[in-house]
């Protein structure tokens, strides 16, 4: 798995975005780029949402392709590949906001097949710097 690396704006032939690099640990896992790459994009898009309306819930969604800036995307980038991700809140009463003041510490992209997902974990990292494990 490759750790993330912040987008240089001079490089990219894309809209320059806000781009998050310390503060967000993306990892692709085996093929992912490659997989990407197969499919003629050199991007790909993660929406996140945070359910806080009943139960606060998590779920993440992962396709090919670029997104941007001006629906509040923001973007780094992970062996070659941009990945342009953003935040979304589902507060009481179905009330949705995007915020990039949440946002997970790590995002792990696998290729399942000829699809990919996304895991997701917003746990603050221990002092050994690994997330904290869940006790119970």
């Amino acid at each position: 798995m490759q750790n993330t690396t912040v987008l240089e704006p001079e490089t990219t032939g894309v809209p320059q975005a806000e781009t998050f690099g310390p503060c967000m640990d993306v990892k692709f896992g085996r093929g992912v780029a490659d997989l990407v790459q197969r499919l003629g994009e050199r991007a790909i898009t993660i929406e996140m949402t945070l359910d806080f309306d009943n139960l606060v819930t998590k779920d993440a969604v992962v396709f090919p392709g670029a997104s941007e800036a001006s629906l509040g995307f923001h973007r780094v980038r992970v062996d070659g590949i941009d990945v342009w991700w953003r935040q979304r809140l589902l507060l009481a009463r179905g009330e949705w906001r995007v915020s990039a003041d949440v946002r997970p510490r790590r995002v792990v992209v696998s290729r399942v097949g000829r699809a990919l997902s996304a895991a997701v974990d917003y746990r603050a990292p221990s002092a050994a710097g690994r997330p904290a494990r869940r006790r119970g």
